[in-house]
C-alpha cells in the first residue's frame, strides 16, 4: 500500500533546496499516499512551459508535469528528470527503509508502490511566479 510520511516530504524539500537554490518549491503529502511537488518561483525560462503568453496575463500560471515522459518538455527535460529523481530517491537516502519501488501492473489492476508522485509548475490557487534577477 502506498504510504508517505511528512519526514519524506522534508527530505525531498531539503534536497530540492540544495539542487536548485535559486528556485522555490512546495512539497506536500496528500492523503498519506502521494507527494505533491510544485515549482512556485523560478527564472523566466520556465514561462515557455505555458501554452501562450495570454496565460500569464490571466494569472493562469499552473501546469502539471508528466514525470514519466520528461522528453516532452524539450529544453526543460533535464530539469524534470532531476526533480523526479530527487522526489523518488530522497526519502530512501534519508532513511534506508524508505527506498522507492513500483511493482504495479496496470494490466491486472494491481497497484503496489512506495508512494505516488505529482509534479507541477505552480498550483491552481497560487500561480507560478517569475523571480526577479538579483543585481
Amino acid at each position: 500500500m502506498a504510504y508517505v510520511r511528512k519526514e519524506d516530504a522534508v527530505a525531498v524539500r531539503n534536497e530540492l533546496k540544495k539542487a536548485f537554490p535559486d528556485m522555490r518549491f512546495s512539497v506536500r503529502v496528500r492523503h498519506h499516499s502521494a507527494l505533491d511537488v510544485s515549482l512556485m518561483k523560478g527564472p523566466s525560462k520556465f514561462l515557455s512551459l505555458f501554452d501562450d503568453a495570454s496565460d500569464y496575463e490571466k494569472n493562469d500560471m499552473h501546469r502539471s508535469l508528466n514525470h514519466f515522459h520528461p522528453h516532452h518538455y524539450g529544453k526543460h527535460e533535464s530539469f524534470v528528470k532531476k526533480v523526479s529523481e530527487i522526489v523518488h530517491n530522497a526519502p530512501g537516502r534519508a532513511d534506508s527503509d524508505r527506498m522507492y519501488f513500483d511493482d504495479s501492473d496496470a494490466q491486472t489492476d494491481y497497484f503496489y508502490t512506495a508512494f505516488y508522485v505529482t509534479l507541477a509548475i505552480g498550483k491552481w490557487d497560487k500561480p507560478f511566479e517569475v523571480m526577479k534577477k538579483k543585481k
